[in-house]
């Protein structure tokens, strides 16, 4: 389209941006040739030629437009591609949410399933941590009183072992006394019997 509106640009060859002169309607034909010094009909033919021009010059403006407008729809075609893409691919993003959320439903409700077992599985566990640690508080309970009894057993014991053992050193004086007095007495019957002996003897 820029080819055929040079061509044309050219085929005018400038007569149609010339000066132009147009005769007023109510200029008359005397006023004209004094004004001019040329016949009306020679002008009238001229004023043809320029009106040939004007009609050139109109469709050379008329092309010149036509091709600005392909122009404006070649960019507005390149807009509406980038458009026509950048809607396919939200499309696209949205037949994907689309099938995801389809199965949304069903994942809450295993979701809810799941749920509900752990909270059954819990109390289970729940239950038997209570069991287990009553047991425990009653072990520990019975542990404790068996060490208190133990306890008291043992200072019970410890008391009677001091007690035998004061009695056993009460025991060893009294057997080392009667072991001194023992060895006493036979001090004293062997000489007795040394003086019966040597009484005898006289």
């Amino acid at each position: 389209m820029e080819k055929v509106v040079a061509k044309a640009v050219k085929d005018v060859g400038g007569a149609a941006c010339g000066p132009q002169k147009v005769a007023s309607p109510r200029t008359s034909t005397g006023t004209v040739i004094l004004e001019t010094g040329e016949d009306p009909s020679t002008e009238e033919a001229q004023s043809q030629a320029f009106s040939a021009a004007d009609v050139l010059c109109v469709q050379v403006t008329e092309a010149s437009a036509v091709a600005v407008k392909e122009r404006q729809n070649q960019s507005t075609e390149a807009k509406y591609r980038v458009l026509q893409k950048r809607l396919a691919e939200e499309v696209e993003k949205r037949r994907y949410s689309e099938k995801a959320c389809e199965s949304l439903p069903e994942d809450v409700e295993n979701a809810k399933c799941v749920t509900v077992d752990l909270l059954s599985r819990l109390e289970a566990c729940r239950t038997v941590y209570n069991t287990e640690s009553l047991r425990v508080d009653k072990m520990t309970a019975a542990s404790v009183k068996k060490e208190q009894e133990y306890e008291t057993e043992l200072a019970a014991k410890a008391k009677k072992l001091a007690e035998y053992g004061a009695a056993k050193i009460s025991d060893l004086e009294l057997i080392e006394k009667l072991e001194t007095q023992c060895g006493e007495l036979r001090s004293q019957r062997t000489q007795t019997e040394e003086q019966l002996c040597e009484m005898e003897t006289r």
